[in-house]
């Protein structure tokens, strides 16, 4: 069994207090409002995905990758590929 996580936002600062309270799940959702380097890095030390929705105009796709971010949530793939193409 798979579990992630969604979040609207990370609590606090974004630091990596809280990554305790969530050592069960494999991954974390976060919107692309509350997206930022640090948040995903703190993440991925932790030995966890990092997935952010919903990511519709260039800008966020832009956010997204430029954060490293393991997967995108979309209403159009298309713009994604084009993006990553």
């Amino acid at each position: 069994v798979h579990c992630m996580l969604n979040v609207c936002k990370p609590p606090g600062n974004g630091s990596g207090d809280w990554v305790e309270s969530i050592r069960g799940f494999e991954a974390v959702d976060i919107s692309i409002c509350h997206l930022n380097p640090a948040v995903v890095q703190t993440l991925h030390d932790a030995g966890l995905l990092v997935l952010t929705y919903t990511c519709n105009t260039a800008d966020d796709i832009r956010k997204a990758c430029d954060c490293h971010v393991d997967g995108i949530i979309t209403d159009f793939p298309d713009r994604v590929l084009g993006h990553l193409t």
